[in-house]
């Protein structure tokens, strides 16, 4: 028995599943067969073994990428619990000198 799901409308491998065991229904874990160089997925109860349809086990989708930016929350440019780099300290001090020259022009 495998749990499967199937999207057509994207392409690479899809949700590979869980496998369980046909003997005692456990679920069934990957595992190297070294001398032959086989992926096999073994039950730990009953020792059962099969050889795996997919070499794939396991698949990783990212579907979007979030805008880090957006996700800041102006409270925490001034919450003083947080840690400081010197990084900052010449941003606040490259920032408050364009102010000033903006400022001097106007």
């Amino acid at each position: 028995m495998t749990i499967t799901h199937q999207n057509s409308t994207t392409d690479g491998p899809q949700f590979v599943g869980i496998m369980f065991c046909p003997e005692c229904n456990n679920m069934l874990y990957p595992k190297e067969d070294k001398q032959n160089k086989k992926l096999m997925y073994h039950c730990q109860n009953c020792e059962h073994v099969q050889q795996a349809d997919n070499n794939c086990i396991y698949v990783n989708k990212i579907t979007h990428e979030i805008d880090e930016l957006q996700n800041i929350v102006g409270d925490v440019i001034t919450d003083p619990t947080l840690p400081r780099t010197q990084a900052d300290e010449l941003k606040k001090k490259t920032t408050s000198k364009l102010t000033e020259r903006k400022k001097a022009l106007l």
